[in-house]
């Protein structure tokens, strides 16, 4: 009976640690393994069906504080011309929680949950490069917006065997996740205008140049 009233509390002290921006959304939560070489990565997969501010966030479970982890979230567009595409990523700045701020178009999106440092395009299952390599359990949940507007779809744990277990999720959801292919970062269409612009700017001036006769002699 005190073990459950302790997982209890300890419970309800991840959540009040996580973003207050609205009533929060609990997703799920997890345990991050480590072999001391490798820690394992988790995904969640989730809907928002409008624009909107919403605020992303990862709490350890303090079972046994302090808390140990510097956890890293990195959050992708998973469908459309923009699937893989890294959209917002933050790392803890102190052990035990991490959050995020973005302003999200509608769609659906994969959010990626390691240890500092996760390189970008990493989906595991395994994070090498996690720099405390220590395992914990964590509640991930969501704030802001309207609570309606966001859907849980598929969550997977990456397993250090490297696989991946689907925890939870839609009847749609595969046995394994279907990720996606990165892709890095690219300049807006505008900027891209703006370079095309400047350079045939450039080339206009250097062909002129060489039309003007020489005054030399």
């Amino acid at each position: 009976m005190r073990a459950i009233v302790l997982a209890a509390a300890a419970l309800a002290a991840a959540i009040s640690a996580l973003p207050q921006v609205a009533q929060a959304v609990i997703v799920d939560g997890g345990t991050l393994q480590t072999d001391g070489t490798n820690t394992t990565v988790d995904l969640y997969y989730f809907n928002l069906s409008q624009n909107g501010s919403f605020t992303p966030g990862l709490a350890e479970l303090p079972v046994n504080p302090p808390p140990v982890s510097h956890p890293a979230i990195k959050l992708y567009r998973a469908g459309g011309p923009g699937a893989g595409m890294l959209v917002a990523a933050a790392n803890a700045t102190a052990a035990g929680h991490v959050t995020l701020n973005a302003n999200l178009l509608a769609g659906d999106y994969i959010m990626v949950v390691s240890e500092y440092l996760l390189a970008a395009g990493n989906f595991g299952p395994l994070n090498p490069d996690a720099v405390n390599k220590v395992g914990y359990q964590y509640e991930f949940g969501i704030s802001g917006g309207e609570d309606q507007y966001i859907s849980s779809a598929c969550d997977y744990t990456g397993n250090l065997n490297g696989t991946f277990t689907l925890k939870a999720g839609l009847p749609s959801c595969g046995a394994t996740p279907l990720l996606p292919t990165y892709q890095p970062s690219v300049p807006e269409p505008d900027s891209f205008a703006v370079l095309a612009i400047g350079l045939l700017g450039l080339g206009t001036i250097f062909a002129a140049s060489r039309l003007v006769p020489s005054r030399t002699g």
